[in-house]
């Protein structure tokens, strides 16, 4: 994924370590979903739209046993995140942009101003995910009774 967002959560390694138990891997596994299902909602709602095409790639990915990846594949997706320089943009390669938006064999001048989404989303995640604690505790306190 080009662009995309990492919810790794310190500390979980340790905690399944001390409980000595795969049992406590099922509520791990759910707080890890819950939480990066939140930042790809937020992630989609910030991501600036046209085609939907970016929104629509914003997907969720286990990359490991407690970590999950939040991005998408579409290759322009970090010039949209970060900005990039002013440049122009000749037509052939945003033709059936440019033609939808009136600017036909023209091409255009962008400013390359970032639109940030990922960031913002992963931001907004951190006091969702400090929400969820509570619940992770009841969950695998309940898988050891």
């Amino acid at each position: 994924m080009p662009a995309m967002v990492v919810v790794r959560i310190d500390g979980l390694e340790q905690l399944r370590a001390k409980l000595r138990s795969e049992r406590a891997d099922p509520p791990m596994q759910r707080f890890l979903d819950r939480g990066a299902i939140f930042i790809q909602g937020q992630a989609r709602t910030l991501a600036p739209v046209d085609t939907n095409r970016l929104r629509g790639s914003i997907a969720v990915e286990t990359t490991g046993r407690l970590e999950r990846s939040i991005g998408t594949n579409v290759t322009y997706a970090p010039y949209v995140e970060l900005g990039s320089r002013p440049h122009f943009v000749p037509a052939k390669y945003i033709g059936r942009w440019a033609e939808k938006h009136g600017f036909g064999n023209t091409g255009i001048f962008v400013s390359g101003k970032a639109q940030p989404y990922l960031k913002p989303a992963a931001e907004a995640g951190e006091g969702f995910i400090r929400q969820l604690v509570p619940i992770l505790a009841a969950e695998i306190e309940a898988a050891y009774q």
